[in-house]
């Protein structure tokens, strides 16, 4: 018999290239981790937001289309922080080692400060990307 061969079971269900889902984070990384998103959006918003004041002498309505890019770069990031934080969810139980943690005295292991501690850091970076990098003075 020839052609292709098939698997059994199906495989996972994944987007179709092309798809608006696919190319809405097309600028991610394969496989990117909040941390890294949240860390490096950032980094790309900080670095726009210096560099947008060289267009405001352009005039009113220059100004008004670089606060509305800004805002929606600014969305954008915020929506893929959150996509990978919820893929990072869904994997945390790799992290449970089921070591007791004799430090804490209560009989638990460490996966739950470490998710604790992973969740601030997001938090934290989600709040900075929201508040820093304001937007240009007009």
């Amino acid at each position: 018999m020839t052609g292709i061969s098939r698997p059994s079971t199906p495989g996972p269900e994944t987007p179709q290239m092309g798809t608006e889902e696919t190319q809405e984070w097309s600028f991610l990384p394969r496989h990117s981790s909040a941390l890294a998103t949240s860390k490096w959006g950032l980094v790309i918003l900080n670095t726009l937001a210096k560099k947008v004041v060289e267009f405001l002498s352009w005039g009113e309505d220059t100004g008004d289309s670089i606060r509305i890019a800004m805002g929606a770069i600014r969305e954008r990031l915020v929506r893929a922080v959150l996509t990978s934080w919820r893929e990072d969810s869904e994997n945390f139980y790799v992290l449970e080692d089921w070591m007791i943690d004799k430090s804490r005295g209560n009989g638990s292991t460490g996966w739950i400060k470490d998710c604790q501690s992973y969740q601030t850091l997001i938090i934290q970076d989600l709040e900075n990307i929201v508040k820093s990098a304001p937007y240009p003075p007009f």
